[in-house]
């Protein structure tokens, strides 16, 4: 139902970006070429494209596999690869332009209906956490700024969308039964701020912005499996996100001696993986391991795989229960965006019933704990992950405001006299 319903296509916006990204390719374009001394160059081939980065500068060549065994890619997983490891401006020209051209090709110019509605597909068989994921096109990739010419079907419709707060560090407290992160979630402190100061003995209202980003990386570079190495080297094209290795490794053991429960919980996935070979969800499903290389992803799975089923869960619910006029459009991972009337009895319910669904008490993920009565103790009544609501005339103003969005969503909740 979500893809057949899907979202509308605003052509005029859409026509704009369409300017707008071919043109900055088109000026990229011109200063590679000018850099490279070579007028004929063709970023869009495979073959050019190869020469240059793997013959002419020397970057470690890219492999992809297939049926016949492995080739030499440029695609953009490869490109990916090589962002972490060159800050070079000829290779950060040809990354620029594939992805100006890629986000031009695959998004701005998706396939629409007659009615200008653009139709995502959902499956829930790619992904191996059990998420659903997107394709034709992928509207999980869908970037932020272009996310501006995807509107309501009518100009008396909104687009509400409700996301979980940190649901996977949430999960993991949960699952791991863990008492110093529980006890921050449940008063309110931010989690990340309250690591670093739980860690390096702080205190709470002392910690930096700058450290509590430190602890953030760390702590979530833990939660994807991800090593000390790849922590420190940041995302892939990001040389912001990079950490000194040795602020790193210093900052991991403290980390776990002062959450113990959540370092017992990753020993405990080790344990099952290395003897029974799957590791499980809180709903029980299993992700099968014959081997330890892919062990990083053992530690993710059960905290991913049990966000995947509460998105499931959430979904079928909100199908159910949204109020009449509303429907759901899509999800991004933790988010879900609903289609509702501007009038304010149905908007105020459709937020409400969101608000209620995906903030229920989840008794089987407190079950699923290491130590279950330690959830309790928090909540009472059953843990839940708390989420927020926001509104917008096009899918941008939902996710990833910029400031003058916040402005625009402000006089659009004043003009509908709501507060969520």
């Amino acid at each position: 139902r979500m893809t057949r319903r899907g979202l509308k296509k605003d052509q005029k916006a859409a026509a704009a970006w369409h300017l707008v990204l071919n043109r900055r390719a088109d000026e990229m374009e011109v200063r590679l070429k000018k850099g490279l001394g070579d007028a004929s160059f063709n970023v869009n081939s495979p073959s050019q494209l190869m020469d240059l980065l793997y013959k002419r500068m020397k970057l470690p060549v890219q492999y992809k596999q297939t049926r016949e065994g492995f080739r030499p890619t440029v695609d953009a997983d490869a490109l990916d690869n090589l962002a972490k490891i060159t800050k070079n401006p000829i290779f950060q020209l040809v990354r620029g332009i594939r992805t100006l051209r890629k986000w031009d090709a695959t998004f701005v110019m998706a396939e629409q209906d007659e009615q200008g509605i653009v139709h995502g597909k959902f499956s829930t068989a790619k992904a191996a956490n059990g998420r659903l994921n997107s394709f034709d096109p992928n509207m999980q990739n869908f970037p932020v700024d272009v996310r501006v010419i995807l509107t309501p079907d009518s100009h008396e419709h909104v687009l509400v969308a409700r996301d979980w707060s940190q649901i996977e560090w949430r999960i993991a407290m949960v699952l791991s039964g863990d008492k110093a992160g529980l006890d921050a979630l449940y008063n309110g402190r931010d989690a990340h701020k309250d690591a670093y100061a739980q860690a390096f003995l702080k205190e709470y209202d002392d910690v930096l912005k700058a450290e509590r980003d430190i602890a953030k990386a760390i702590n979530y570079g833990l939660l994807y499996g991800r090593g000390a190495q790849s922590i420190s080297e940041g995302r892939a094209g990001h040389p912001e996100d990079q950490i000194p290795l040795d602020r790193v490794n210093e900052y991991i053991p403290r980390f776990l001696s002062k959450f113990e429960g959540y370092g017992k919980f990753r020993k405990t996935i080790e344990e099952q993986v290395k003897r029974h070979h799957y590791c499980t969800t809180a709903w029980g499903r299993r992700r099968w391991w014959y081997t330890t290389q892919n062990m990083p992803e053992a530690y993710n799975f059960p905290i991913s795989g049990t966000a995947a089923h509460m998105m499931y869960e959430a979904l079928i619910e909100l199908d159910r229960e949204l109020p009449e006029g509303s429907d759901l459009r899509l999800t991004v991972h933790d988010e879900v965006v609903v289609h509702a009337p501007k009038d304010q009895k149905t908007l105020q319910q459709t937020i409400e019933c969101m608000r209620d669904v995906m903030e229920q008490p989840w008794q089987i993920v407190t079950n699923a704990s290491l130590y279950p009565d330690i959830v309790r103790h928090y909540y009472p009544n059953g843990w839940f992950c708390p989420s927020e609501s926001h509104l917008g005339t096009n899918w941008k103003m939902t996710k990833g405001a910029t400031k003058e969005d916040l402005e625009a969503e402000q006089e659009l909740l004043k003009y509908l006299a709501v507060t969520i």
